[in-house]
């Protein structure tokens, strides 16, 4: 054991602390560019996929990029879209994926849409 300690009282310690310093200090600048590069990355996606929501009778609309700009009806506790099928316009609205549905017939989705901001 005295040999090891011999060897590390005569290491220069500052020229260590040193170097691991300057070796933290270049790590920590090239995570912070990495971050501010994500935090760029992150906004650009977030106003790229920006999405109005309204509920209105239970349903939660959606407008925005992935929609053409046009209210589409989603399922407001999946979150999917709502699948709009004229064949099915005197049944109720629901979702195809899970089993949330609401008292409001297919065919008077029109209207309600119509009744959302311009």
């Amino acid at each position: 054991m005295g040999y090891i300690t011999d060897i590390i009282k005569s290491l220069p310690i500052a020229a260590v602390q040193e170097e691991k310093i300057a070796t933290f200090e270049k790590k920590f600048a090239e995570l912070e560019a990495e971050n501010k590069q994500l935090r760029f990355e992150y906004e650009r996606l977030k106003k790229e996929h920006e999405e109005e929501t309204h509920i209105a009778r239970g349903i939660e609309f959606r407008r925005g990029k992935r929609t053409s700009g046009n209210w589409l009806p989603f399922c407001p506790s999946c979150h999917l879209p709502v699948e709009e099928d004229h064949k099915r316009g005197l049944l109720p609205v629901q979702c195809s994926s899970c089993d949330w549905s609401v008292q409001l017939l297919m065919k008077e989705l029109s209207s309600v849409i119509a009744g959302l901001p311009k």
